[in-house]
């Protein structure tokens, strides 16, 4: 692992325009970069938690704007509870109703 130059701090990594999300992380980390997983909904919040568990990546969990109008209270829930279990999710994103 190279030094961390550098840190990607809203890299929505699980969606169709990367479709190889291991050689995004492996490509960001050998120019020295360092990616912080934006979590969009609670499905993508569960991929999040458990790929930084075994890649040198960190994640939020968060429901995008777009999404708020499908959360759920156990979202929520799940939310708080992988904040406090992994280390690597580092923040808990905001989400706007009504714009």
């Amino acid at each position: 692992m190279k030094t961390i130059k550098y840190y990607d701090i809203g890299l929505n990594l699980f969606c169709r325009q990367f479709p190889d999300p291991e050689k995004v992380i492996q490509e960001a980390e050998s120019h020295g970069v360092c990616c912080i997983l934006t979590g969009t909904d609670n499905n993508e919040n569960k991929k999040i938690n458990e790929f930084v568990k075994t890649h040198h990546a960190f994640g939020t969990a968060d429901i995008h704007p777009h999404n708020a109008d499908r959360a759920k209270q156990d979202d929520f829930k799940f939310m708080e509870k992988i904040l406090s279990e992994n280390e690597k999710i580092v923040a808990v994103g905001r989400m706007r109703f009504g714009l």
